[in-house]
């Protein structure tokens, strides 16, 4: 007769729990790899991002608690969106065109001129007609003759106190506000207006 030594109760339970767990695990494992027929495995791959719509997103860049560059701030997106809506729709949506890239690293010498030694000084001052000569200069060397160069007006898609300019670049335009003492933001070529310019008149 088979006589089971109760001592070695307490071993046998610390052996069998690691081995229960064990095979719990295996199971699931194979379920995950192997699911039964009828049963979708989860897919491990990231979703795929959303196909690209016409809109058009600004928020104020202004973090602190003036609440009147806030406002301008807000305007200034009033306008840009105004102005998105009234182009027609670009043939090229890549946002780091090397054109446009290019025109941004030449403004910047303009834009940064103030400071002495590399980089910008992060501090604005407004814009000056002497910024828009030189600006003006700096596209015509690039072989950009026709384009547009102003003191940003009300109604134009740039914030109050800076140099707009508008490059026609093979049927597409290069239309940024430039801030003075800030290198300018890399931005996506966009479409023409409905007269087939960059800005208007």
């Amino acid at each position: 007769m088979f006589v089971f030594d109760a001592a070695s109760e307490p071993g046998r339970r610390r052996f069998a729990g690691p081995v229960v767990l064990a095979v719990v695990l295996l199971i699931g494992v194979a379920l995950w790899r192997f699911p039964p027929a009828g049963v979708t495995a989860p897919d491990p791959s990231p979703p795929a991002p959303p196909p690209p719509g016409d809109t058009f997103r600004c928020g104020s860049v202004y973090l602190g608690d003036d609440a009147v560059q806030r406002a301008k701030d807000d305007e200034t997106c009033r306008r840009l969106s105004a102005d998105y809506f009234r182009r027609s729709p670009r043939t090229n949506q890549d946002a780091v065109d090397p054109r446009a890239v290019d025109i941004s690293r030449a403004v910047l010498v303009v834009a940064c001129a103030d400071q002495v030694s590399s980089g910008c000084p992060y501090r604005e001052r407004p814009a000056r007609p002497d910024d828009v000569t030189k600006i003006s200069g700096v596209l015509r060397g690039m072989g950009y003759p026709e384009a547009t160069v102003r003191l940003a007006r009300p109604a134009d898609p740039a914030a109050e106190g800076t140099v707009i300019i508008g490059v026609p670049v093979d049927g597409l335009c290069y239309v940024a506000g430039i801030r003075m003492g800030f290198p300018p933001q890399a931005v996506p070529l966009s479409g023409l207006l409905p007269d087939g310019r960059c800005l208007d008149r």
